[in-house]
């Protein structure tokens, strides 16, 4: 055998050898995500979503939100869904403080629900300070009169 061909070989078998199982490469990226790296935790919540599993992409959603203030805006809609609208609102803020406007117009659509115009034209004005269009378009338009129609 050349060298060249043995180098190949030799290589190839480094590489199947340091090559991670799936369970293996979930495990790593659990407890990396678990040990506060957001980035590991969206990719978690992702790969759960699309297998179907919602409570784990929920749980992983969470964590990626609380340790990074990633995907919040996803944590608090699912939080939502499942009619757990503290941990929403707390989800939700953590990303509008962060900058997130989705999060922002979320909070004001949730006090508009609400009938809190004060609240809602708060987070309102907070998404469209951050380039929310939709937002910026609520606050022209008092609660008042839309709840009148």
């Amino acid at each position: 055998m050349n060298s060249k061909k043995l180098c190949l070989c030799l290589a190839l078998l480094l590489v199947s050898c340091h090559s991670l199982s799936p369970v293996q490469k979930y495990t790593e990226m659990r407890f990396a995500c678990e040990d506060g790296d957001a980035s590991q935790c969206v990719e978690l919540a992702r790969g759960e979503d699309q297998k179907g599993n919602f409570k784990s992409a929920h749980y992983f959603l969470n964590l990626a939100c609380d340790n990074g203030v990633k995907n919040c805006d996803m944590a608090g809609m699912l939080d939502f869904r499942i009619s757990d609208e503290e941990a929403a609102i707390r989800h939700w803020q953590l990303g509008c403080f962060a900058g997130d406007s989705f999060c922002c117009h979320s909070l004001g659509s949730l006090e508009l629900l609400k009938k809190n115009d004060e609240a809602s034209q708060k987070w309102f004005r907070m998404a469209c300070d951050r380039g929310a269009k939709e937002s910026c378009a609520r606050l022209e338009v008092p609660l008042k009169e839309e709840v009148s129609e």
